[in-house]
């Protein structure tokens, strides 16, 4: 049975400077399947309406994915075949779902004066319907015997093996610094990174950058998904931990909103609990093993040094 939990919390930094959280996240579950989706709204002054294409985003992904799988059985066979044509019809019909709903959204809310006032001070995207609404997206799906993903935009995906490893499929390799990959773009569909491959992981998951920068390096990233794929045993403490935990990352760390979707099948996770406990375990006492070993370096480095001062 499949399963999913989401969680978005309101960035530090845009509560003090008293910005609206642009994040949104949700999960759809089916009984062939699971879908997290992702999607951030981008900072910029000009995307006045990002706060709104982020929720269009995910709706509209989620909207597409249980049109295609609706024929569960006929769209198993065809994946496994073209998977690469079938997610790029996909990729095609989310961009016209969120194009038509931006549309929709834009005509029976129009721009205040505010809103218009700002636009006006840009004037190189004045009168740009979809920049307005500009967000990233990332989507994941796990389904019986396979599991599938594509991204516009930064963020973290991330998939929980079985035997505990982590693996990150995808990510846009042109999104950097200040600069990010958009839906509202003109070649947004270019902008697309995907993947499929057969088996059934553990969890999958899919995270704004806010998270992302919450952490000094990419293997602390990992195991704290194989943390909280461990956790999802018990989905209420789960989900207060996970809400707790990002509320203090947005403080401490990155300062931006932060969201996150996780999906996984119960029955996989329930097989494997043993091992992935043990594979928790042993990453403990690795960790443990390289503060130790970092803490008698540092004690040698002093004596070193204070054999040096005496002895000149």
């Amino acid at each position: 049975m499949f399963q999913g939990i989401k969680c978005v919390v309101h960035g530090a930094d845009h509560i003090a400077k008293n910005k609206i959280c642009q994040d949104a996240a949700d999960f759809y579950i089916d009984k062939n399947y699971g879908a997290a989706v992702v999607a951030d709204g981008h900072g910029g002054e000009k995307y006045v309406r990002s706060d709104v294409g982020s929720k269009l985003a995910v709706q509209s992904a989620i909207d597409t994915i249980s049109s295609f799988m609706k024929d569960f059985e006929g769209f198993s066979k065809e994946i496994s075949r073209h998977w690469q044509y079938i997610i790029e019809r996909m990729q095609e019909q989310f961009l016209t779902r969120w194009s038509l709903a931006v549309e929709a959204y834009h005509k029976e809310h129009p721009l205040t004066k505010k809103e218009e006032t700002i636009l006006r001070e840009d004037s190189a995207i004045e009168g740009d319907l979809y920049t307005m609404y500009g967000s990233t997206v990332l989507i994941a799906v796990i389904a019986r015997d396979f599991y599938y993903g594509m991204l516009v935009g930064d963020g973290g995906f991330v998939v929980v093996e079985q035997d505990g490893s982590v693996d990150i499929p995808i990510e846009d390799e042109r999104s950097y610094a200040n600069y990010c990959s958009s839906i509202c773009s003109k070649n947004a569909i270019d902008a697309f990174r995907s993947f499929y491959r057969e088996g059934s992981p553990l969890s999958m998951s899919v995270s704004t950058d806010g998270l992302i920068k919450s952490f000094g390096n990419e293997e602390d990233f990992k195991e704290y998904h194989v943390l909280i794929t461990s956790m999802l045993t018990n989905m209420d403490n789960c989900s207060q931990s996970l809400n707790k935990n990002l509320n203090k990352r947005t403080c401490d760390g990155s300062g931006d909103d932060i969201s996150i979707a996780l999906i996984f099948d119960e029955d996989v996770l329930e097989k494997q609990k043993a091992a992935l406990e043990e594979y928790i375990q042993i990453k403990k006492q690795n960790r443990q093993r390289r503060h130790n070993q970092e803490q008698q370096n540092k004690k040698d480095k002093m004596k070193k040094q204070e054999k040096k001062r005496k002895n000149p």
